[in-house]
C-alpha cells in the first residue's frame, strides 16, 4: 500500500509522490 485513498482519489501521506507522477 503506497498511501493512496480510494475514496478521495488522492494519497495520504505519498501525496508528494502522486504529484511526481501526474508530473
Amino acid at each position: 500500500c503506497d498511501g493512496f485513498d480510494a475514496e478521495t482519489g488522492e494519497f495520504d501521506d505519498n501525496y508528494v509522490v502522486y504529484a511526481k507522477l501526474v508530473g
